[in-house]
């Protein structure tokens, strides 16, 4: 089977009914491993799909930018650092309860309809402690203000689990939570992913590509029980201005098992 550009695929006669074949490459042959439905790789009815590479700080349609507090914030960084083509820094001001955020589809992602997929990555530039204490949190959040009572996501202070990611999944407000072994570390990147199955039924969490924590129970699917997708840094204690995080990227997908 010959390989075939972007460019010419794009001049073929394709619509959404048909296929692209997956070819496993090795010896000592070629193996087809199936077919994807162009309808599940391209946006629209079938397929949600949106990422922000972090090369601006400004909102845009879909993602927004959220702070409060004085001092609180989000700036692109300059420079690249680490492979990132855009870095954006989540600051903390000189407020104990100063939040940062950026969310998309805030409320409006029901799990269960089709695999969904968050994916982030980044860099945990000065950890939580007694001082200047906060919460991280990534992943499917139906808040970004305060604890989140619908959602599949990572969440991290230095006081709870051991300094390590927690794996969350929260349906109105009743919470599973479980220990990825992950201790943060400061000065460290980390590319952060949950995986929902098509039916809901199970949570996966990923570090660095690597499967930490599966999750079945109180995975929202009700109806009212939407979600979002998002970054969260909330502080509960301190005053000094600080930079616990920055964001390389940020990445939202559904499939939907039975197209719009």
């Amino acid at each position: 089977m010959a390989d075939i550009d972007l460019a010419t695929l794009a001049a073929r006669d394709i619509d959404a009914a048909d296929h692209v074949v997956v070819v496993k490459e090795g010896a000592p042959g070629t193996e087809e491993m199936g077919k994807i439905p162009i309808a599940e790789m391209l946006p629209g009815p079938a397929r949600f799909y949106t990422f922000n590479d972090m090369v601006s700080s400004t909102s845009g349609p879909e993602f927004v930018f959220q702070q409060s507090g004085t001092g609180a914030g989000v700036a692109a960084r300059t420079g690249l650092a680490d492979g990132g083509i855009g870095w954006v820094d989540f600051n903390l001001g000189t407020v104990a309860t100063n939040r940062v955020a950026c969310s998309v589809a805030q409320n409006t992602i029901r799990l269960g309809l089709g695999r969904a997929y968050f994916a982030c990555r980044i860099s945990q530039r000065v950890l939580s402690d007694a001082t200047t204490t906060y919460t991280e949190r990534f992943g499917f959040l139906d808040n970004v203000t305060a604890e989140s009572s619908d959602g599949a996501f990572f969440r991290y202070t230095h006081s709870i689990n051991g300094g390590r990611f927690e794996a969350v999944c929260r349906s109105n407000g009743v919470e599973t939570a479980v220990d990825t072994g992950i201790t943060v570390a400061g000065v460290t990147t980390y590319k952060l992913e949950v995986v929902v199955n098509a039916a809901g039924t199970s949570a996966e969490f990923f570090v660095n590509g690597a499967s930490v924590a599966t999750i079945t129970t109180n995975i929202p699917t009700a109806a009212g029980r939407e979600t979002g997708a998002g970054i969260m840094l909330l502080r509960s204690v301190g005053t000094a201005a600080s930079t616990p995080i920055s964001v390389d990227y940020l990445l939202l997908e559904q499939i939907l098992t039975a197209a719009r």
